[in-house]
């Protein structure tokens, strides 16, 4: 029997940090806000621009694993400060809650354009709180 890694296990398991692979993990999340066309959040404001819902609404369930879990949570593991580490986990679970929100502006019958663009101003200004994270990493 081999038990499972631990919480702290896992979260520790992060590959060295040095400047280069810090620089790519919050480049990959700074590239889901600006330039990710495709899939990122440029994409998104498209979709909430043209009032396109039904892809709006698929779009919002799969994007939280695919950017948050995917591009943030590798960042966060570099994190070295307390302070920032628990920022990082709250912008983590605000950009869950934007995500929710976009989505329930776009349900049949609850549709807004308005209350969808609230919520990706949020979504925008959450990820920008997170990249400025990046400066507070230490390589000691």
């Amino acid at each position: 029997f081999v038990p499972a890694p631990s919480a702290e296990a896992k979260e520790s398991a992060a590959p060295p940090a040095t400047p280069e692979s810090v620089a790519a993990a919050f480049g990959a999340v700074r590239y889901q806000l600006e330039s990710a066309e495709t899939d990122g959040v440029p994409r998104l404001q498209y979709l909430v621009e043209t009032e396109n819902y039904p892809e709006i609404m698929e779009f919002t369930k799969l994007y939280d694993g695919a950017f948050r879990k995917g591009k943030m949570k590798p960042a966060r593991k570099f994190l070295t400060d307390g302070k920032a580490k628990e920022d990082a986990q709250m912008l983590s679970n605000a950009v869950t809650f934007d995500l929710i929100g976009i989505n329930k502006s776009s349900r049949p019958g609850q549709e807004s354009r308005e209350g969808a663009m609230k919520y990706l101003e949020e979504l925008k200004a959450d990820v920008n709180k997170f990249l400025d994270l990046e400066g507070t990493v230490s390589f000691d």
